[in-house]
């Protein structure tokens, strides 16, 4: 009686086991993945807010010519 006892219970023991581990290998990729979706969404808003950027200074440039405000403001 006794070794089934501990047969059930190494055998239960083991799928806890892998069951906590696949749960774990699990929500390691899926923090993986938001990781790299982070980063490409910040690279995007960087890129944009640096076209933005551009844009603005050549306006500035454009809307005061070479006056003073103009070149502080580029």
């Amino acid at each position: 009686m006794t070794g089934w006892l501990l047969i059930t219970l190494v055998t239960l023991l083991l799928v806890t086991l892998v069951l906590v581990g696949g749960w774990a290998f699990r929500s390691a990729n899926r923090l993986d993945r938001l990781h790299v979706r982070y980063d490409l969404s910040w690279q995007a808003l960087d890129a944009a807010l640096g076209r933005r950027a551009v844009v603005a200074r050549a306006v500035a440039v454009d809307a005061y010519g070479g006056a003073p405000q103009g070149k502080r403001l580029a």
